[in-house]
């Protein structure tokens, strides 16, 4: 696949979940002439005058595709305040990411892989 159909697809992708990265408060998506796509994960930091930032270079749909399904999961996880990993969540948990996610599969069905990766890694 040529870098043009990429970018087209990475855009696809972006343009689906560009609502969920736009409400987060610890993503956001940038554009590089140097390195190309960036997906910005921003960590509170201890104060308020400290964050800390990780970029994740975006060089095909299915890594951003895995990359939000994971961020999907880490706000179920959070959101219940288990301080655990996928593999430990409990099926009221599996069911809300599942329900979050599905929304985006629905849209993406060619990137269910992408999905399903998080619970290999269990």
């Amino acid at each position: 696949m040529n870098k043009v159909q990429k970018n087209a697809d990475v855009e696809k992708v972006y343009e689906v979940f560009r609502e969920y990265i736009s409400k987060s408060h610890y993503l956001d998506w940038l554009w590089s002439d140097k390195a190309g796509y960036i997906l910005l994960h921003i960590y509170p930091g201890t104060n308020s005058s400290h964050i800390d930032l990780e970029n994740e270079l975006i060089s095909d749909a299915g890594k951003l595709c895995n990359s939000l399904f994971n961020e999907i999961c880490l706000d179920v996880l959070g959101m219940t305040k288990n301080e655990h990993r996928i593999e430990n969540a409990d099926p009221l948990e599996l069911a809300e990411i599942e329900r979050r996610c599905r929304t985006y599969l629905d849209q993406l069905p060619e990137y269910g892989y992408a999905y399903q990766e998080l619970f290999k890694r269990a």
